[in-house]
């Protein structure tokens, strides 16, 4: 099919008769790609939820010029309408923190917020709030200077837990970074431990993160990782909850790794 210039939009594939079909999408720019999940229109998805937390919200230029834009993307994959409003914590963008979004009529999406590129680099949290259940997902770009998107990913909610985990690849030349939102009112710890293949203790550190912020480190900035580590990286709360997602970079390139509630 034809495609207007810089289209957005639904994608609706449906199966003949009584068939059915499994759906993914790949968004490329240039050699740089990502996917996008599908979305179950004809029963509500396992991850539709009336609240989504992403760990990590990315908007900002560094030093060098290079910069990250963040993009929202909801779907409501509900039977009935409502309105959606989303809080950054930490960072403002666009010259604020809370943007709300008119009602959505059933089955409505996507809805796209771009984030403009501030003057330095911001980092935060996001939380989204809706009055019925809806799909949600956030989109990292990364550019040059100049303009050339380098690398991008989907990030997906992170539902909160006292025990989860994301598995780490620190192979071929790749260094894991994980995000931990404390969506809560009050100071929590948070112990990290990370594991190797095997599931014997590789190291583990215990960092208290404050109400309503979050924490983004490589890991081996807190843990002393072996050459070539790779195995689970389990995140445990001390009477609260966290919501993780993992970042694997290699050089420029970089993909999300979700969580696992244990």
């Amino acid at each position: 099919m034809t495609l207007p210039t810089d289209y957005f939009g639904q994608v609706i594939v449906t199966g003949g008769g009584s068939g059915t079909a499994s759906l993914i999408g790949i968004r490329f720019t240039g050699i740089a790609f990502t996917t996008i999940p599908a979305v179950n229109r004809s029963a509500l998805g396992a991850t539709a939820s009336t609240y989504h937390v992403f760990p990590q919200f990315a908007d900002g230029r560094a030093g060098d010029g290079t910069y990250y834009r963040t993009t929202v993307m909801i779907v409501n994959s509900s039977s009935t309408s409502g309105t959606c409003t989303l809080r950054l914590y930490g960072l403002t963008v666009n010259g604020g923190s809370t943007f709300n979004y008119g009602t959505f009529p059933r089955g409505a999406g996507p809805l796209r917020l771009r984030s403009a590129v501030c003057r330095t680099s911001g980092s935060g949290y996001a939380a989204l709030q809706c009055g019925m259940p809806v799909e949600a997902q956030l989109l990292y770009s990364f550019y040059t200077a100049s303009g050339t998107k380098i690398s991008e990913a989907t990030v997906f909610s992170s539902p909160p837990g006292g025990s989860v985990q994301v598995l780490a690849d620190n192979r071929d030349a790749s260094s894991l970074a994980i995000a931990i939102a404390n969506d809560s009112d009050q100071v929590t710890s948070y112990t990290i431990t990370a594991y190797d293949s095997s599931g014997i203790t590789v190291g583990s550190v215990t960092q208290p993160i404050a109400a309503r912020s979050n924490l983004a480190r490589f890991l081996s900035s807190l843990i002393s990782l072996p050459p070539n580590h790779y195995g689970p990286v389990l995140v445990t709360s001390s009477g609260g909850s966290a919501s993780i997602i993992g970042i694997r970079f290699t050089g420029g390139v970089f993909t999300t790794i979700p969580e696992a509630i244990r």
